[in-house]
């Protein structure tokens, strides 16, 4: 499957406001640069809404994983219940089986280190945008990251929210870039 064979479904999810084009096509770079051969794999996305970013992660792993890998999806869907509704809806079409956090990221923690393997090779944040809830998801998740594992983060550099930038500069300190575009930030933790 390319990017745009899994664009043509995940273009009629969500809004553009949510992630453009050229930020979908960051994020599934990142996902290429992932290594799926090498055992299990677990892929953790910080921040749903309606799914359309989960829904080109879900794609990804339907024609790129083998069967051994563990999808965790954290969201506490505080906007109302039909956005957690509409994003089920919109993921049901892709039968990828995932685990659904219905929490904060910081609640999610405890849970995903119980689930887990310790082998995350991809993880998603685009959750809490307050400077305290990303300097957390960034402190939980990415400093316990084994090298070589990729990480993606949506509204990096955008204007609207300036104080992005600095914290996901301040925790991938020296990492390779993976993929830039837009407003959509990928990298990968150095080996060694």
């Amino acid at each position: 499957m390319t990017f745009e064979e899994a664009y043509a479904y995940t273009s009629h999810v969500g809004s553009m406001g949510s992630y453009t084009k050229e930020q979908l096509r960051a994020l599934w770079e990142g996902m290429e640069a992932t290594n799926p051969a090498f055992g299990h794999m677990d892929l953790i996305e910080i921040g749903c809404e309606y799914g359309r970013s989960t829904s080109l992660i879900m794609q990804w792993l339907c024609d790129k994983a083998q069967s051994d890998y563990s999808l965790y999806l954290i969201d506490p869907f505080t906007t109302g219940h039909d956005v957690m509704e509409r994003c089920m809806r919109n993921l049901s079409h892709i039968p990828v089986p995932f685990v659904l956090c219905k929490c904060s990221s910081a609640d999610a923690y405890w849970m995903i280190n119980k689930l887990t393997t310790g082998n995350r090779k991809f993880l998603h944040i685009d959750g809490d945008h307050e400077p305290d809830g990303l300097k957390a998801d960034c402190r939980l998740y990415v400093s316990e990251l084994w090298s070589g594992c990729v990480v993606a983060f949506h509204d990096y550099g955008c204007p609207g929210l300036p104080h992005i930038k600095p914290i996901v500069d301040t925790y991938t300190k020296g990492w390779e870039v993976v993929a830039h575009r837009e407003c959509c930030y990928v990298v990968r933790k150095p080996y060694g």
